[in-house]
């Protein structure tokens, strides 16, 4: 009997492990559900026929070898840093793995030893990444394949809120990671635009967003580069492209008021504050500031970029409220506090939906020497704060890749991104089985 191991039972497990259930009963296969916490294994797992959970402690290194040792493949959704340690005991146990994360240095070391022991390592294989991979090189291919030449690609995803659920001025609701919300767009994001490399460096980025228009789709767009679009030129086959740009949408008007927070510090991660000391948000944004007399004020002076529309953002945060007081009371970093505050304003609450929204632009020569475009779109809204378009999009292809893997369908070798098409093919055909499908324009 196949068996396959899940390790991480958070926001993004929740479809997965509906897909799990199902298939593996079909298949006669099983699977285990691993997380820390115990409740979180009790409320994912007390209704499944054909799936068990296990509560571990993932720092114990020989309970979890163990636990990798007794399945087939393995399924991380467990922190990124986590992942070349969860490898190298699928190496040492002769176990696939499949993981949604971005692929690292240390990965790609694995894959000389993962092909020499017929092993499959495969990264990326979500949402973004993951989806934007696959949809993404099944048009490039097909273009490539007719005699085209791509001379323009760029590829945008945002996780967002559906506009029957936007209920505030930002537009925005937590559908995965909090942590990774405040986090997003650190580091130098590195892109190609009209032969040129170009750098944002982190507090330039949310300054730099650009309106995108996705035909018919109603939605007030903007999108900023995210991390590094060049380390794809080769696994896309774009060293020839005259631009390259991967990036996040968020609704209009987003990207200016965050950039406020951002320059602030407050999504500062190495800063170690004793927040005992506030008591309430004005009162500690005011430490940030030169000038604390008139914080509304101060805010229109060192930012003038700042609007209306931005302003009332900030306002509806809670950061001027002198009744808006900090939860966290003790020494830790900015962004932790202000995941906090985030978290409780732009939850997703039960009867909410949240929206994926992946839109591709590709600009080529046909084979006739004529211009051309051809953009691919997207949009997944969720059934409410559990069965979300997040979780559907990040662990249907999870799910999918470990089953056929286990079926046999899949045999590709070494450290992987879905960006062959012996893996994106069988992948996106079982994706559009489920209802993900994309739109595609030639013009």
């Amino acid at each position: 009997m196949k068996s396959l191991l899940l390790l991480g039972a958070g926001r993004s497990a929740n479809v997965l492990i509906q897909y799990l259930e199902k298939h593996c009963g079909e298949l006669g296969f099983r699977f285990t559900v691993a997380d820390q916490s115990e409740q979180l294994i009790l409320e994912k797992t007390a209704s499944l026929n054909h799936g068990t959970g296990v509560a571990i402690n993932v720092s114990d290194h020989e309970k979890l070898l163990e636990l990798v040792s007794r399945h087939d493949l393995v399924i991380s959704l467990l922190p990124p840093s986590m992942h070349v340690g969860i490898a190298n005991m699928c190496l040492n146990s002769g176990k696939h793995l499949v993981t949604a994360s971005y692929i690292s240095e240390e990965m790609r070391a694995l894959d000389a030893e993962a092909t020499t022991k017929n092993l499959l390592l495969l990264n990326e294989c979500g949402l973004d990444p993951g989806i934007d991979h696959m949809s993404a090189l099944e048009i490039l291919d097909n273009i490539r394949e007719q005699g085209g030449q791509i001379h323009t690609f760029k590829s945008w995803c945002g996780g967002l809120v559906a506009p029957e659920s936007d209920t505030n001025p930002w537009g925005y609701k937590i559908s995965w990671n909090p942590w990774n919300v405040v986090q997003a767009g650190k580091g130098v994001s590195k892109f190609r635009e009209n032969g040129k490399i170009k750098l944002l460096p982190y507090q330039q980025l949310f300054r730099h967003a650009v309106p995108v228009d996705m035909p018919g789709s109603g939605l007030n767009l903007e999108g900023y580069p995210n991390r590094d679009s060049l380390q794809y030129d080769e696994a896309y086959g774009l060293q020839d492209a005259k631009t390259i740009i991967r990036g996040t949408l968020r609704k209009r008007g987003y990207c200016k008021a965050w950039s406020v927070l951002v320059q602030l510090g407050l999504t500062d991660d190495s800063t170690k504050i004793d927040f005992s000391a506030f008591k309430s948000w004005p009162e500690y944004v005011a430490t940030f500031l030169p000038q604390t007399t008139n914080l509304p004020k101060a805010f229109r002076k060192i930012f003038p970029e700042l609007d209306d529309t931005s302003d009332s953002m900030l306002h509806w945060l809670g950061l001027f409220d002198e009744q808006n007081s900090l939860q966290h009371n003790s020494i830790g970093v900015p962004a932790e506090v202000l995941q906090q505050l985030i978290e409780k304003k732009w939850q997703l609450t039960q009867h909410d939906k949240d929206m994926i929204v992946m839109f591709h632009e590709i600009g080529f020569k046909n084979e006739l020497g004529e211009n051309k475009n051809i953009s691919a779109s997207l949009v997944v809204k969720g059934v409410n704060n559990h069965e979300t378009a997040m979780a559907k999009t990040v662990g249907l292809p999870l799910g999918i890749a470990a089953i056929e893997v286990l079926k046999g369908n899949i045999n590709e070798k070494g450290v992987c991104l879905p960006t062959k098409r012996t893996l994106y093919k069988p992948i996106l055909k079982k994706l559009a089985s489920s209802g993900i499908v994309f739109s595609h324009t030639l013009y």
